[in-house]
């Protein structure tokens, strides 16, 4: 039954619905009662039996959060900003997000199916929000190329603000990313699967379309590293296809050329005005506005909290452009603290059962999740959707997904 209600989920959220929507409409509200149905098998284990050691760190995290969060917003009322109500509902949200591993969990260890469910979920997830980006171009909405580059080049969000984060969603990059894993994972078999390869090619054009689109430099620089290393990694096992896949990458390099520098040229316009989107300046001011006191500094602004962001012309906002920021805005060195600990048992976690000698396929699997997750820790506010949840999920259930990921004659995990 829980399949079914995850595969439901994944279909609503990624057809109807938007990585951080403004208005609460029946596809957020059919989502958000299928994560509560999801969750009902943990939340009584744990009033039940008490949490599992696994489940602490996630538990002290959000109690925290959500109580300290509450008081410190007492402490500190929150400015008299657009929709002040809706950035504490949408704190509280994206809270409960970070700790999605604590409120969903596969029925034992051995539940790949549950795990395997969720893992293609997150796929067509970020294949359905490429799609439906690239189509507001031409569809009902007429949204034009040239604006959807304006908005990347100049910060113009003028258009449709949820038509237009569909492609920020960490599930459109996580998307690219393992697809252009498991092509390569594809090729180094015997026998490659040819209708794999095309579906995953598919989501790979679509999602890596839609990164372009919005001049997203940094994933833009992980695909192509990403992609280096899976080279050398297939020419180990399959040189001849390596040297096929270098020599007509090449090839159309050598062809297309003055068609690639015109695709270059839009991200090199936009580090030439944005240069790091001030970044740096964003970190020193909430650095700043949390010095005010030691209150503040230890336990942050709570819930709400808002500050003048640098990064949209001294605006007050309620986010910033980095998880590991905005963590230390709304709840202080100590809430930050309380999530490096749970990121610090994920990786004990996967160290414990990820032995490369074994699982080299399923290593590379984690390497993708970090990326998208190290991506959302330091350079986009992407850490707000259920989607980056979703990354934070199987990051602490990838041994479960090892059948899927392994080479042949590879021994299974233990």
């Amino acid at each position: 039954m829980e399949r079914y209600i995850l595969v439901f989920l994944f279909l609503i959220y990624g057809s109807f619905s938007s990585p951080t929507p403004d208005i609460i409409g029946w596809a957020e509200i059919t989502c958000a009662l299928c994560l509560i149905f999801l969750s009902h098998t943990s939340i009584k284990q744990i009033t039940t039996k008490g949490p599992t050691q696994t489940q602490r760190p996630y538990l002290h995290f959000i109690a925290y959060a959500l109580l300290g969060g509450l008081i410190m917003m007492a402490v500190n009322p929150v400015p008299a900003i657009n929709n002040w109500h809706s950035i504490i509902v949408k704190d509280m949200i994206a809270t409960l997000f970070l700790a999605l591993p604590l409120f969903i969990k596969t029925q034992n260890h051995d539940d790949n199916g549950f795990a395997q469910c969720f893992l293609y979920g997150c796929l067509f997830v970020g294949t359905a929000f490429s799609l439906r980006f690239l189509s507001g171009l031409w569809g009902g909405d007429h949204i034009a190329l040239s604006a959807v580059l304006e908005a990347a080049l100049y910060q113009n969000h003028t258009l449709n603000a949820d038509q237009l984060y569909l492609a920020n969603s960490p599930l459109v990059i996580f998307t690219a990313l393992y697809s252009l894993f498991a092509i390569i994972l594809n090729l180094r078999q015997k026998t490659p699967k040819l209708s794999v390869i095309l579906l995953y090619s598919l989501s790979l054009i679509l999602s890596t379309a839609a990164i372009g689109l919005m001049l997203q430099r940094l994933t833009a620089l992980m695909l192509l590293i990403l992609f280096i290393g899976l080279l050398i990694w297939l020419a180990q096992k399959r040189p001849l296809r390596a040297a096929l896949i270098s020599a007509i990458g090449i090839g159309f390099i050598a062809l297309y050329t003055p068609v690639l520098n015109g695709l270059i040229q839009p991200f090199i316009e936009k580090t030439w005005r944005s240069g790091y989107n001030m970044r740096a300046e964003e970190w020193q001011a909430v650095l700043s506005t949390l010095s005010t006191n030691p209150l503040t500094a230890l336990f942050g602004l709570g819930l709400g909290g808002s500050f003048d962001a640098p990064t949209v012309g001294g605006m007050n906002v309620g986010y910033t452009h980095s998880l590991l920021s905005a963590l230390l805005l709304k709840f202080g060195l100590c809430g930050l603290a309380l999530f490096i600990v749970v990121i610090i048992g994920i990786t004990r976690q996967q160290q414990a059962r990820l032995r490369p000698s074994l699982a080299p396929n399923i290593s590379l699997f984690s390497i993708v999740l970090w990326m998208v997750f190290l991506i959302g820790c330091f350079f986009y506010a992407n850490y707000k959707s259920f989607g980056f949840g979703c990354i934070i999920w199987m990051l602490a259930n990838t041994t479960q997904m090892t059948h899927k990921h392994r080479d042949e004659h590879e021994k299974p995990v233990t």
